[in-house]
């Protein structure tokens, strides 16, 4: 928990080069490799408010602007507003039934509705809002001044993007073979001689088409060189900033961009985004989200806090590594040196038919005996780009390995399980439960760190996987290295 606002101490390296945490790295199971968000694809499958757990799709999300129809967002804090009932006299019809009957009469309350807030105490009565009789009532919305140049502005654009995209499709006239110098020269061949169309455009233009083909002319913008002077109260008044808005209380309303607080309103909920995230080699999906919001089942991690030894500079002092095998097959775990150059996973079976070899398509189109588009291919040939970080310390790794078995989620509520005996070293792992296990090994700081410098050592995790293919159904078992930095801690 001590690491959530800090920098992550365990890091992978992908295999383009980049640094990453473990939950922000993905393991494709066709190539054997980790990706990063960077070597994904990211596809947008819905859009979903996550107070409502409403889901809708692209189509029906882009109408309604991104923007959940029932949910509202407080304009200081962002936390979705609450509706509060509160209940008011109505003063006309109890002194009507007086001045009748002579009695007061007990008259029902009205109830009215406003928006509150739990975190700030915002209220929409703070910026005059009316109140609402019904619960269920919409509230009044924000007119942003410019929406009908930003309108004038899409339709303009759409008509020009719908040009584009007739002309490049427009199939160019294949070239004929001219025989004109065999009988002499034709007018049309004059007329081409000169540098003028073989036909006049006009002869054979259909009316109307070209003017259809043209965008709508709109009124272009002008840029000005005038600013507004600032007011002269900023120089002799002291600003209270408890009264000005904020850079992301501004960005929340980019409609309205207030500068006072009493004049935000309260917007609606924007929409969060389900994403498939694909791999850019294989293109296999890599996570695949949950079909409806209220089926996700949130995980709640387990925290194990650890008293490491005090990091002196040419000293060595033990380091302890938690690893978690999360597959349901047994695993050996080797650590090897920074410096060990990392082998590509082991070759498909022999009974396994080979890969189709690409071949060039024409046109441009994707070739159906090949599994990668084109489009993608300067995507392989990009090299990883090289690890700029330093390392401050050596590591002392075991040579022998760890045997780590398979998870079982029925052994995690059974204590009495009995455990395999692996035969381990007592030097090296000193903890194992389960599929969990606390390496131990020495490292070593370098002996010109000062006090508050920062320890990082590195290695190569090796480890066997059984990857099993849904296509293939057959187990292939391979070694698979990666990378990893770790960042000890600080010279005391």
């Amino acid at each position: 928990m001590a690491f959530f606002d800090h920098k992550t101490p365990v890091r992978y390296v992908c295999t383009c080069g980049e640094l990453k945490s473990i939950a922000r790295i993905y393991f494709c199971r066709h190539c054997s490799a980790i990706r990063c968000g960077f070597c994904v694809c990211h596809e947008v499958d819905a859009r979903y408010c996550h107070i409502c757990t409403e889901n809708l799709p692209v189509a029906e999300a882009w109408m309604k602007k991104n923007c959940c129809s029932s949910c509202i967002s407080c304009p200081i804090c962002h936390l979705n507003l609450t509706t509060k009932a509160t209940s008011v006299k109505n003063k006309e019809n109890t002194e009507a039934a007086a001045k009748e009957d002579g009695k007061s009469e007990k008259t029902e309350p009205k109830k009215f509705y406003y928006l509150s807030c739990f975190g700030c105490h915002w209220t929409s009565r703070d910026v005059g809002l009316p109140d609402q009789t019904s619960a269920s009532a919409s509230w009044p919305e924000f007119d942003n001044p410019h929406t009908t140049r930003l309108n004038e502005l899409m339709e303009y654009y759409k008509a020009v993007s719908q040009i584009d995209k007739t002309n490049s499709e427009k199939k160019q006239p294949s070239i004929r073979k001219s025989y004109a110098h065999l009988t002499g020269m034709s007018a049309a061949m004059v007329r081409r001689k000169a540098g003028f169309p073989s036909y006049p455009s006009s002869q054979y233009a259909i009316p109307g088409l070209q003017e259809n083909r043209k965008p709508p002319k709109i009124e272009p913008s002008v840029a000005t060189s005038e600013v507004n002077d600032l007011p002269e109260s900023i120089y002799t008044e002291v600003p209270d900033l408890l009264k000005i808005t904020t850079l992301q209380q501004r960005l929340g309303i980019p409609g309205l961009q207030c500068v006072n607080i009493s004049e935000l309103m309260p917007c609606k909920k924007l929409l969060l985004t389900k994403r498939s995230q694909r791999c850019r080699e294989c293109e296999h999906n890599v996570t695949k989200p949950e079909f409806y919001p209220t089926s996700i089942n949130y995980h709640i991690p387990n925290f194990s806090i650890k008293k490491c030894e005090p990091l002196h500079p040419g000293k060595e002092c033990e380091l302890y590594l938690h690893v978690v095998n999360p597959t349901p097959h047994q695993i050996t775990v080797t650590l090897l040196p920074y410096s060990a150059i990392i082998k590509k996973p082991a070759p498909m079976p022999e009974n396994q038919p080979a890969p189709v070899e690409t071949v060039p398509a024409e046109d441009g189109k994707q070739n159906k005996s090949r599994k990668i588009p084109l489009k993608m291919d300067y995507l392989m040939k990009i090299e990883p780009r090289p690890v700029r970080i330093g390392l401050t310390g050596e590591a002392i790794l075991p040579e022998s390995s760890v045997i780590l078995p398979g998870r079982d989620d029925a052994a995690e509520y059974d204590d009495n399980s009995e455990y395999e005996n692996f035969n381990d070293d007592k030097k090296v792992v000193v903890w194992r439960k389960d599929n969990r296990a606390v390496i131990k090994f020495p490292i070593k700081p370098n002996e010109d760190l000062k006090t508050g410098d920062e320890v990082i050592i590195g290695f190569v995790l090796s480890h066997t996987y059984i990857n099993t293919i849904i296509q293939d159904k057959s187990q292939q078992k391979i070694i698979h290295q990666v990378r990893m930095i770790v960042n000890a801690g600080k010279v005391v």
